[in-house]
């Protein structure tokens, strides 16, 4: 969805929901039993409602502060994770000691804050988390620590490591993994004296590039745990080329190179685009396929799941549903 306006629905509390990554703007003025606030590194409350609704419905949550606008976000709020009545939170303000050198809009312009955001009976709570410390549920603390990292075993490219984090997933006892979902799984137990990362690698999808965009692999890879497993689902979308007509090409007869040749007067009906069809290949959807396959963190393959092949006259099933069929 675009922007952060957003006209709060009506309140409602479901037993679970189904919540948009993306936040909305709020001018303080929509805030109901699920709001809470809490203090960021810059000494400025930032607030967090939700407006549910039950599922299949889509519910939201509005960002909004006494002393924050829109344009003092760099990008968009969002839910990095969600797991039970815990929600992992992730937003960057555009000034104080956290910004960086760069281009607006650059992941490397900003250093983000995460907050934990808990619903629980009564008032819910909002928690900024410090840098790089670990949470202790038995003192209520935080204790400093230092910086993980994943050191590259000496067989694995560096094309193979992982890099961005899609995604987190917990592990149990402790464990969780930072998913890419392009190249693998960064797991640690947090409750180490000592983490240490290690790595599993995700089998790669053929038809999913290094150069394209990294949104792209969230819309057609997930990976969740169940029953103790990993499971890696996948869906390919096919096309089938079909001669068709572009009529969007523009051309113009004469441009100043031609005066480089025998041209010494261009005319103006010469330089003016004109708008032609031109036959080519175009596109169209021709169906599509959902591969699984699940492994254990401790075995070092994946095992195949399932695969379910869509061919693309199954498109046409609606129409002949709503009547088309004699």
């Amino acid at each position: 969805m675009e922007g952060f306006s957003f006209q709060p629905p009506a309140v409602r509390y479901p037993a679970s929901v189904i919540i948009d990554k993306e936040a909305h703007f709020d001018d303080d003025k929509g805030k109901n039993a699920t709001t809470a606030e809490a203090m960021t590194s810059t000494g400025h409350t930032v607030g967090v409602t939700f407006h549910l609704a039950n599922p299949p419905a889509v519910s939201h949550f509005c960002v909004h502060g006494p002393r924050l606008k829109r344009e003092d976000f760099e990008g968009v709020p969002e839910v990095v994770s969600a797991q039970k009545d815990l929600v992992l939170l992730r937003l960057a303000l555009t000034f104080g000691p956290r910004i960086r050198s760069g281009i607006a809009g650059s992941p490397d312009r900003v250093l983000h804050e995460y907050f934990v955001y808990e619903a629980r009976r009564g008032k819910a709570s909002l928690k900024l988390i410090p840098d790089r410390r670990v949470f202790s549920s038995k003192t209520g603390k935080w204790s400093s620590c230092e910086r993980l990292e994943l050191k590259r075993p000496p067989e694995i490219n560096y094309h193979d490591m992982p890099r961005p984090t899609d995604k987190v997933i917990v592990l149990g006892g402790g464990e969780v993994g930072l998913v890419d979902l392009r190249r693998g799984i960064k797991i640690c137990n947090v409750l180490d004296a000592d983490p240490v990362f290690h790595f599993i690698p995700l089998p790669k999808a053929e038809f999913l590039h290094d150069n394209d965009n990294w949104d792209e692999s969230q819309l057609i890879r997930d990976v969740v745990v169940c029953d103790g497993f990993i499971q890696l689902v996948e869906i390919e979308r096919r096309f089938r080329q079909v001669l068709g007509v572009n009529n969007k090409k523009k051309s113009c007869k004469k441009m100043t190179s031609d005066f480089d040749k025998k041209t010494d007067i261009i005319y103006d009906s010469e330089i003016l685009y004109r708008n032609y069809a031109r036959p080519e290949l175009i596109p169209v959807p021709d169906g599509w396929k959902i591969r699984t396959c699940y492994r254990h963190k401790s075995w070092d393959y994946w095992l195949k799941g399932h695969v379910v092949d869509v061919d693309g006259s199954f498109d046409y099933v609606p129409e002949l549903l709503d009547g088309g069929a004699g």
